[in-house]
């Protein structure tokens, strides 16, 4: 591991820990509320948000392109045949067809 992708590993971490205690002290101070419950679920939703952009900006997990493999995978298809158009065309060789007899060695 290079020592950039050591320092974004270690914002990470310290974003998900930020993230745990601000849940646990939402949760610790509205715990038995009715509103407190609506509050956990706002701080949760946000935190979730801001660690994701987190995340997304230490360039940890960040999404490879959709369209890769499936660009490979079609180009592994599509490389089977080349057809001719003309096989008749000047300067293209004409398929040889077998023999009656076997080849001599």
């Amino acid at each position: 591991m290079t020592a950039i992708t050591v320092a974004r590993m270690t914002a990470l971490a310290s974003a998900v820990r930020l993230h745990l205690l601000a849940l646990a002290i939402v949760a610790v101070g509205t715990a038995g509320d009715s509103s407190g419950v609506l509050t956990v679920a706002a701080v949760a939703g946000l935190s979730a948000i801001l660690l994701r952009l987190a995340a997304r900006a230490a360039g940890v997990g960040a999404p490879l392109d959709p369209w890769a493999p499936l660009s490979v995978r079609d180009r592994a298809r599509r490389t089977t045949v080349v057809r001719q158009r003309d096989p008749d065309a000047a300067g293209r060789p004409r398929p040889r067809a077998p023999t009656a007899s076997p080849a001599r060695a």
